[in-house]
């Protein structure tokens, strides 16, 4: 068992340390803010239900929260048996870590997990979910990475930055990796397996019975056991509860999940647009910084911190958003309209947008802002959704250690799809929110070929002015009419933001 695993309980801290280097231990473990160099195996798993499910409201939705807390607990059980830990839950991927500086040692572990928690998953979850059932899928990577913490609430994340950690999370995330199967880097073949392997990723079917003399070596009959009787009992437990949601009041949203308000049994519904904002090209500047050394993949943990901190800035300023946890460099924020809400959806989202856009230029006291020195070569992809109706449901789930933020509806699934659509400057929406904009607003935007979205580039408050200006030039009749609605296209004056 690993050792991370045994740590004693810690005294509580009587001063907030400052953000730095410490052992892996210790932020996991301790209230550090701060990060930690280790090698390991980063394990991703996803589960894969049909996409009604992603997009579902009402029951179906709040089944998709509790489907993903089952996940979630037979995941952290499973990862218990073989000295894993759960280092982010993002809704149906979760992210594993062993650490380890020994490859075969540590990815016999991570295989014995990968192959018990397949064979348990497709038995008990596989049934329950029945025609929603699309198959489960993982794949791993061994490497020297940096885990990035900061905060301890439900929706704080254990980050990590490395290519190690970033390979099998795109593979993933691009559905490279069949259902069934588990995937680790072809060279590792010969090495565990005595299996010769041609390309980048070796892919093992865990469900071929054609394989089970070679998967009978991650065969752990008692541990099997265990872990499909802790699902059961979770499902027992679960079938014992009443459902129902708590309909959102204008509040901090995460301040109310902080205080054990709700759960998947009693969801905060709300309605809301989800912004999800990625940062693009920002995997090639940590393997860059991985090549020159220890100073400069510190100074992108330093800088990664600053944008955790905008974060958590972007959240606090407007009333009622939800962040939910941060996947690597991508997070959603769950934002409830205030005002009339078909100006919102006709304009007045777009000033969301360009707060976030713009952060990195605005400027402290006369100086600019430090994290885009790190960073030259990187701009946000953002997608936003509202949906048809933006109805969306928020619940943390509890563990022994932790909690972990998660959601659903429509608005996040889309606003999700939007975002890996898009490049640095780009914002991308749904076909229900570009027909929901005003006319002047959509002539900023173009048709993503062969899609239900449309996309614009460096989309400003100010465009949107000039574009209705020239627009009641081009047309004479209504000229007066387009000036004067130009007019109510209010262009706020830069605030910087402090950190």
């Amino acid at each position: 068992m690993n050792d991370i695993l045994q740590v004693p309980p810690q005294k509580p801290l009587t001063h907030k340390p400052v953000f730095g280097k410490y052992p892996m231990n210790q932020i996991l473990r301790v209230q550090y803010d701060g990060y930690a160099w280790t090698t390991g195996i980063h394990t991703y798993s996803e589960l894969r239900p049909v996409e009604g499910l992603r997009l579902a409201e009402g029951d179906l939705a709040q089944k998709y929260l509790k489907l993903i807390e089952l996940y979630t607990q037979a995941g952290l059980q499973a990862a218990k048996l073989f000295g894993l830990e759960l280092l982010e839950v993002q809704n149906n991927v979760l992210h594993f870590y062993k650490e380890g500086p020994d490859l075969e040692s540590t990815a016999y572990d991570a295989l014995c997990f990968s192959y018990v928690f397949t064979k348990v998953l497709y038995e008990v979850l596989a049934e329950d979910l029945g025609g929603h059932w699309r198959g489960f899928a993982i794949c791993m990577d061994h490497g020297e990475s940096i885990i990035v913490r900061r905060g301890r609430s439900a929706n704080s994340s254990a980050i990590s930055l490395g290519p190690s950690a970033n390979r099998p999370a795109k593979r993933l995330l691009y559905s490279k990796t069949a259902a069934g199967h588990v995937e680790f880097p072809a060279g590792w073949a010969h090495q565990l397996l005595g299996r010769n392997a041609q390309g980048d990723w070796f892919s093992l079917n865990l469900r071929d019975s054609g394989n089970l003399p070679l998967l009978s070596r991650f065969e752990n009959a008692e541990l099997e056991s265990q872990l499909r009787r802790a699902m059961l009992e979770v499902q027992r437990v679960r079938s014992l509860t009443n459902l129902s949601a708590t309909p959102f009041v204008l509040a901090q949203g995460n301040s109310l999940i902080e205080q054990g308000r709700f759960s998947t049994d009693r969801p905060l519904s709300m309605s809301a647009i989800c912004m999800r904002v990625d940062l693009d090209n920002f995997s090639s500047t940590v393997q860059a910084a991985f090549r020159q050394g220890e100073e400069a993949v510190e100074a992108v943990a330093k800088g990664f911190l600053k944008i955790l901190e905008f974060g958590d800035y972007f959240e606090k300023k407007h009333y009622g958003v939800v962040r939910l946890p941060w996947g690597g460099d991508s997070v959603s924020f769950i934002i409830p309209p205030t005002g009339d809400l078909q100006a919102f959806r006709g304009k007045e989202w777009v000033g969301l947008l360009e707060e976030w856009q713009s952060f990195a230029s605005n400027t402290t006291d006369g100086r600019r802002n430090k994290w885009d020195s790190v960073f030259r070569d990187v701009g946000w992809a953002i997608g936003m959704s509202y949906a048809e109706d933006g109805w969306c449901l928020v619940a943390p789930i509890e563990t022994d250690s932790r909690k972990f933020l998660i959601a659903a509806g429509a608005p996040l699934s889309l606003a999700s799809d939007a975002q890996n659509l898009g490049k640095a400057g780009e914002i991308v929406i749904h076909n229900t929110d570009y027909a929901a904009a005003y006319p002047i607003l959509r002539k900023l935007f173009e048709k993503v070929a062969a899609t239900d979205f449309w996309k614009s580039k460096d989309l400003t408050v100010e465009k949107i002015r000039l574009a209705a200006i020239e627009a009641g030039r081009s047309e004479n009749t209504s000229k007066i009419e387009f000036v004067k609605k130009a007019a109510t296209v209010s262009v706020p004056p830069p605030r910087p933001y402090s950190p």
